[in-house]
This record gives structure tokens, C-alpha cells and sequence, in this order.
């Protein structure tokens, strides 16, 4: 059988950094609903993804959701940079 076909709604992690396999499939999870339940605010997309990293892992996190730009960030220990649905999505943990 052949691999799948990439299209904008496939997730590509370009980056991973300090994440496992759970990891992996909590941030497709949360990135899911961010995307359904907040359709036309990226803000909001972003706000929800951070939040559940904070409730799910403790500590501090950022998230930023852009198309066509990108974010500097200080990070310990965890950064992840997916592309999802024509989106970069970067999520870091930004303190111990």
C-alpha cells in the first residue's frame, strides 16, 4: 500500500524537541479541537492549545498559530513546530 498523500490537513512535525510518543498524539488531539471549535480566530486556536499544555504538563507554555510568519521563543526542554491545515504551529514550554 502506498504512503498517503500529504494535503494541508496532514500533520508534518518539522520540529520535536523533549516530546515522546503521547506527546505526539495529545498535540494532534488538542490541535483537532482548537481548529473545530474556534474556526475563524487564530488567537483563540492558540490560547486553547496553550492552555491544555499548561493543564495537561504543568509549568508555562506558549503557542503561536500563524500562516506565513514565524516566532522566536526561549524554550527548556519541549518545542514542537507542526503543519497543520496551512498552519505553522510552535508550542514551548517557556519555564521550568
Amino acid at each position: 500500500m502506498a504512503a498517503p498523500i500529504p494535503t494541508t490537513y496532514t500533520f508534518n512535525f518539522v520540529q520535536k524537541i523533549g516530546i515522546n510518543d503521547s506527546m505526539i498524539e495529545f498535540t494532534k488531539m488538542v490541535i483537532l479541537l482548537a481548529f473545530h471549535d474556534y474556526p475563524k480566530n487564530d488567537y483563540d486556536k492558540a490560547n486553547f492549545i496553550m492552555n491544555k499544555f499548561k493543564e495537561k504538563y504543568g509549568g508555562i507554555w506558549s503557542c503561536g498559530v500563524m500562516k506565513g510568519g514565524d516566532v522566536c521563543s526561549e524554550f527548556f526542554d519541549y518545542c514542537i513546530l507542526v503543519k497543520y491545515g496551512g498552519y505553522d504551529i510552535k508550542i514551548w514550554k517557556t519555564s521550568l
